[in-house]
């Protein structure tokens, strides 16, 4: 164990040295939640600092919930992201919560629903990834936490097809403007007189 140390300077023993090396196990940070800390005196909360990734709490009585929040954000890298739709506030109940790794517009609204980025136009942003408050942006665009994204899609445009009516002129009257449809009607009614 000390030739590791020395050789790699890293706190780790054989087995963790070999499992890195053949890479058969991940090694995942983790955090220690230390309950009841109501319980116990200064000095035995002392001694607990030297734990790694710590948080002292006490969950019956809710003290130092908010910091292991934090922590636990701050270990899984994950950024929360609110979203608005046009001429509503935003909703800050439920943020769409997405890794710090992808926090592009496209990833983004790939974590929405994945035919959105295909039917993308532009973004309206608030918060601290823009200079300007809102600020369009586009599908490159990398947000930060507790943005506020609006997502503006392209419009389609459909084929226009107009049935419009337009009375025979006197100038020709064998052949009707009407749409085909329409003359077929016209020449039933007449069948049926």
């Amino acid at each position: 164990q000390m030739c590791i140390r020395d050789s790699f300077n890293i706190d780790a023993d054989e087995d963790q040295l070999i499992d890195v090396i053949e890479a058969n196990r991940v090694y995942i940070p983790c955090i220690y939640a230390l309950n009841k800390i109501d319980q116990i005196t200064i000095e035995e909360l002392e001694l607990f600092e030297r734990v790694p990734h710590y948080v002292p709490i006490c969950a019956g009585l809710e003290w130092n919930l908010d910091e292991l929040m934090e922590r636990i954000w701050k270990y899984l890298d994950l950024i929360r992201i609110y979203t608005k739709p046009k001429g509503q506030l935003p909703d800050y109940n439920a943020p769409v919560v997405i890794p710090r790794t992808r926090r592009t517009i496209e990833a983004f609204c790939g974590k929405l629903h994945k035919q959105l980025i295909k039917e993308f136009k532009c973004a309206v942003v608030w918060g601290k990834s823009v200079k300007h408050i809102p600020q369009k942006v586009g599908k490159d665009h990398v947000l930060e936490d507790e943005d506020v994204v609006q997502i503006i899609k392209r419009v389609k445009c459909l084929p226009r097809t107009c049935l419009l009516y337009t009375s025979p002129s006197p100038r020709d009257r064998q052949k009707s403007r009407m749409p085909s449809s329409a003359c077929k009607k016209k020449k039933k009614k007449k069948k049926k007189k």
